[in-house]
């Protein structure tokens, strides 16, 4: 009997540890990252550029992906660079006119674009949120199936 509950005492300590450590690497990490984005855009020059083409890559399914060339003047001289973030659609016109984050030592180049920005970190935030509700939900499925069907148990 003893060495049962020290059997799930154990397997309830190595789920703890997951836990934390899945809590670790899908937030834990996405929020460093958003401060030291938050932390570096706050520190950025912003100056106007403007969409001039699109890079077109094609993934693995065979779809085009699109990542915007912006044209920009820091520092009296005209600059070029390409998005290194892409997407399925274009998102920008060509022509169009967009705030661009650039480092001070102009080593990184950012357009100032939400999905660029913090696309990634809220991602992986959402992603560990969803496979938390789905291993809520079915550890606790038996409790939620009698909640809303009590007749049926």
């Amino acid at each position: 009997m003893k060495s049962q509950i020290c059997k799930h005492l154990h397997t309830l300590h190595q789920m703890t540890f997951i836990n934390n450590l899945m809590t670790l690497i899908f937030v834990g990490v996405p929020v460093v990252v958003m401060v030291w984005i938050y932390s570096w855009v706050s520190r950025a020059d912003v100056v106007e550029g403007q969409i001039v083409g699109f890079e077109v890559t094609t993934n693995d399914e065979g779809g085009n992906r699109f990542k915007p060339k912006v044209v920009y003047e820091i520092d009296g001289e005209t600059r070029e660079f390409t998005s290194s973030w892409s997407a399925n659609f274009t998102g920008f016109r060509v022509g169009e006119t967009v705030k661009v984050f650039v480092s001070r030592n102009r080593k990184l180049t950012v357009i100032a674009a939400y999905m660029e920005l913090y696309g990634v970190p809220i991602f992986s935030i959402v992603l560990f949120l969803f496979l938390r509700l789905g291993g809520f939900i079915y550890q606790y499925s038996d409790a939620i199936f009698y909640f809303l069907h009590p007749q049926l148990v």
